[in-house]
Parts: structure tokens; C-alpha cells; sequence
């Protein structure tokens, strides 16, 4: 029995070292982007008229905010929508964007999924900039 104790040990001895690095390194990652912008997704293909862009979908469970830029040389509305089990898209914020301005947005994360979705107006856009960050909380 004394032997396998032995074994164990120094299998453990071989393992741990490595799985601690991982983690660790996981951890310092995390910590790295902490109060950085992660970029989820962007697109600069101006938009048709009435068309629409929905970006990539974020489940981060780190995610605490999602942050964004656009600038569109015609009038649109951009989106922030957010589900619980990532097909319903319960929680909505709206903002309006003005031709020829640019705008910033920033909203709290409050569910297990987001994405962001820009609808053009009914003028095709020669120059659209969307760009969609995410900021990581602190657990």
C-alpha cells in the first residue's frame, strides 16, 4: 500500500505542476484584459437600404458590459439585444443614430447572451463603421 502511496504522489508531483501552469495562465489572461476592450465583432460594409447587421453572439459569463462605436453617413437604429438561452431576445436597447454623426454606446450585460443588431434607414449608406467591444467584470 505504501508503494502506490509513493506512486500516486509522484504522479501527482508530474501532474499538478502542468495543470497549475494552465490555469494560471488562463487566470493572467483573464486578469490582462480586465478594464480592456475585447473586440466581439465589426463590420465597415456600408448597408443597403432597410437593411440590417446582427454581429456575433457573445456568452462570456466574464462579460459585465458590451461597448461600441458607429458612425453611418445615413440614419439607422442600432440594437442591443440580450437572451436568456441565446434564441429569445427579451431585453432590447434602442438608440437612434443620426447621418453623418458618430455615435457611442455602452450597456450593462444582464444576460447569458448579446449580441448587437443596426438597421439602416431607407437611404442606402456609401459609409458604415460598427464596431462592438466587450469589458470584462471583475468576479
Amino acid at each position: 500500500m505504501s508503494v502506490r502511496k509513493i506512486v500516486f504522489k509522484e504522479s501527482l508531483n508530474e501532474v499538478l505542476p502542468n495543470y497549475l501552469d494552465i490555469k494560471l495562465s488562463v487566470i493572467l489572461s483573464k486578469i490582462d484584459e480586465l478594464g480592456k476592450l475585447v473586440l466581439i465583432d465589426y463590420t465597415v460594409t456600408p448597408l443597403g437600404a432597410n437593411a440590417s447587421w446582427i454581429s456575433n453572439v457573445d456568452d462570456d459569463p466574464a462579460t459585465g458590459r458590451v461597448t461600441g462605436s458607429v458612425y453611418a453617413d445615413q440614419a439607422g437604429t442600432l440594437y442591443v439585444e440580450q437572451s436568456p438561452d441565446g434564441t429569445n431576445w427579451d431585453v432590447v436597447d434602442s438608440f437612434s443614430v443620426s447621418a453623418g454623426s458618430g455615435f457611442g454606446f455602452t450597456v450593462e450585460k444582464v444576460c447569458p447572451y448579446v449580441r448587437v443588431r443596426y438597421v439602416n434607414g431607407t437611404t442606402s449608406q456609401t459609409t458604415f463603421r460598427l464596431y462592438v467591444y466587450k469589458r470584462l467584470r471583475v468576479l
